[in-house]
């Protein structure tokens, strides 16, 4: 609770689920790629985690949010009625160009389906390691349903 003008005001908590979208969308996508590559990829690491102990897994998928905003505010200002978010995948492989061209294909497919805009993909190969970036961005209200 918070004291304003002497009147205590409670703060529900209706924003929970902009501060936990990039969660929801992780288990979606996670879900997805699994469905699709667990036979050709068992050991596939798809993380939010930027860090990695131990020896590098192949692939790796990485999906993390970039800073968000809200947008649509109204008028009493005590809620948040919709986000503007950007999510960026990195992928790395240690193989064949089209294979992680495969994996950028169909997770670019899984944000498509949920009505994002897709920018900046790019591709990048160091010391053998392929790897492939793009960014994924759409406005999300607090009553969309994303299934």
């Amino acid at each position: 609770m918070f004291l304003s003008q002497g009147r205590c005001l409670e703060m529900d908590n209706n924003n929970m689920w902009a501060m936990d979208f990039e969660t929801t969308i992780f288990t979606m996508f996670s879900f997805f790629l699994r469905k699709h590559f667990s036979e050709k990829y068992p050991d596939m690491n798809i993380t939010q985690d930027e860090e990695q102990d131990g020896n590098p897994i192949f692939p790796t998928i990485l999906l993390r949010q970039m800073p968000m905003s809200e947008t649509g505010k109204d008028i009493e200002g005590t809620s948040i009625n919709a986000i503007r978010t950007t999510m960026q995948v990195n992928i790395t492989y240690k193989g064949k160009k089209q294979n992680l061209k495969e994996l950028t294909s169909y997770s670019v497919l899984f944000f498509k389906k949920y009505g994002f805009e897709i920018s900046n993909v790019f591709y990048s190969v160091s010391n053998d390691i392929r790897a492939s970036t793009f960014r994924a961005k759409r406005i999300v209200g607090a009553s969309d349903i994303l299934n």
